[in-house]
């Protein structure tokens, strides 16, 4: 047998018998390009793969961004803020509000008796995230913004819907007109507590003689 062109990076060999027959040459030649064909769909198709792999990566990756900006436009979403004047009175007793007692309310966490002992005040209020009674979110600070001002309010009662503050709050944050606009569409944030001037639990340690 002598072969032609015995290379092997097209795999093509062009072989011939001595004294064959012109039908018997042109078979040989087409079954190697058949297999070379059938080796260069293998590996076109191992490429098909790749390319679908990171597309898919891309798609994900993409997917994964677009939730985050939703998430992080969900939490700054604007929401109702009102006003109630019984957060206004400093004398009035923690025990009045959902933030009273229990071990996540605010007698027992930081020791004040009264409205007035909350720091900020009056900036403080119900809010939404404090569904009742010893909630874990009492004492939650929040960043009000509204036109481009901002306040910070404690929570420290529920509400049925965003931040209901007092109304001296409400009149620093809409620059007077608490009375005029009643409720306003404000975007609020839940930040850190040290932002509404809060600092560490007061814990109580009894010792038995």
């Amino acid at each position: 047998m002598e072969c032609i062109g015995n290379d092997s990076t097209t795999t093509i060999r062009l072989c011939s018998y001595y004294k064959s027959s012109l039908f018997s040459t042109t078979s040989s030649i087409l079954v190697t390009q058949q297999s070379s064909q059938s080796s260069t769909h293998l590996s076109l198709s191992a490429i098909d793969e790749i390319n679908y792999k990171t597309d898919l990566l891309i798609i994900m990756q993409f997917i994964t961004t677009i939730g985050a900006l939703f998430t992080l436009a969900a939490a700054a979403s604007a929401e109702a803020v009102s006003w109630d004047a019984n957060y206004d009175d400093a004398n009035r007793a923690m025990t009045s509000v959902s933030c009273s007692d229990g071990v996540n309310s605010l007698i027992t966490k930081h020791g004040w008796q009264t409205q007035g002992a909350v720091p900020g005040f009056p900036n403080i209020g119900g809010a939404v995230d404090i569904a009742g009674w010893n909630s874990a979110s009492c004492g939650q600070c929040f960043k009000v913004t509204y036109n481009g001002k901002s306040i910070h309010i404690v929570g420290i009662d529920r509400a049925g819907a965003g931040i209901n503050m007092s109304k001296a709050a409400m009149n620093t944050l809409t620059n007077g007109n608490a009375e005029q606009f009643g409720r306003v569409d404000a975007t609020i944030e839940r930040v850190g507590s040290d932002q509404c001037g809060l600092t560490a639990s007061k814990r109580t340690i009894e010792f038995n003689a």
